[in-house]
């Protein structure tokens, strides 16, 4: 599979923009705004994916004691497919960030 790189962020290009976004961290507009931009960075899923991906989509399975719970995101993807990613643990280290404040997280 070859990356289109004009469809793409570079990792200096997020950095970049994740530095903006976290200039204005504290309100719950920026700090959605960064758990959304994270998980697009490290998971390379679409724009449509992100807009769609819910919590219930979110799945944990045992592995074992060395590695522990793993996680999955499906979302609905390109042409309605269903597409089941793995997220890098540092996104949920984002996603209890964003989700820490209880119910006004939406």
């Amino acid at each position: 599979m070859r990356i289109k790189a004009d469809h793409a962020l570079m990792r200096a290009q997020c950095a970049y923009v994740l530095a903006h976004i976290e200039r204005d961290a504290g309100d719950a507009i920026a700090e959605h705004a960064r758990f959304m931009f994270i998980l697009g960075c490290s998971t390379g899923l679409r724009l449509a994916e992100i807009a769609t991906a819910t919590l219930g989509g979110l799945n944990a399975k045992w592995i074992d004691d060395e590695i522990g719970t793993a996680w999955t995101l499906d979302v609905i993807g390109k042409r309605t497919k269903a597409r089941t990613i793995p997220p890098p643990r540092k996104t949920f280290a984002a996603l209890q960030k964003r989700f820490a404040r209880g119910s006004d997280a939406q």
